[in-house]
């Protein structure tokens, strides 16, 4: 229900439950970082940013959305999410979120993606995910 609540209120800020951004703290803030050679290559007097994600323990941004929903669940007394991954960032982002509130991971990874990216399927095994490639054979 928490997460419905979100999407139904019609307060413009929720506060982050201290648990979440307790986890958090792990990697964010996230570094800034100038691209001054991009700021070059384009000839820009403007100064471009970029924010690096890939300090986050799933090596993305996605743990930021995760967190909160494996938290949630967590909190309604789910026990087991399952999900669907492309080359597997979000795979790898729920099962490291899963793996901080006890709940069960399976994923389903997209059969390409799953033959060729195997270090994507080992991370999401590290944080105690099932995978399967999508379709099996």
């Amino acid at each position: 229900m928490g997460l419905i609540e979100q999407e139904v209120s019609a307060e413009s800020f929720i506060d982050i439950p201290e648990e979440v951004r307790e986890i958090y703290r792990l990697w964010r803030p996230s570094p800034l970082y100038r691209a001054r050679r991009l700021e070059e290559a384009l000839g820009t007097p403007a100064h471009i940013y970029y924010k690096y994600e890939g300090v986050s323990p799933a090596g993305s941004h996605k743990p930021n959305t995760s967190v909160p929903q494996a938290y949630y669940n967590a909190v309604e007394g789910i026990r087991r999410l399952t999900t669907e991954t492309g080359a597997g960032q979000w795979g790898a982002a729920l099962a490291f979120a899963c793996s901080l509130f006890d709940i069960e991971c399976e994923v389903w990874q997209v059969r390409a993606s799953y033959d060729q990216k195997p270090y994507r399927k080992s991370m999401m095994e590290v944080f105690g995910a099932t995978v399967h490639p999508s379709p099996p054979r």
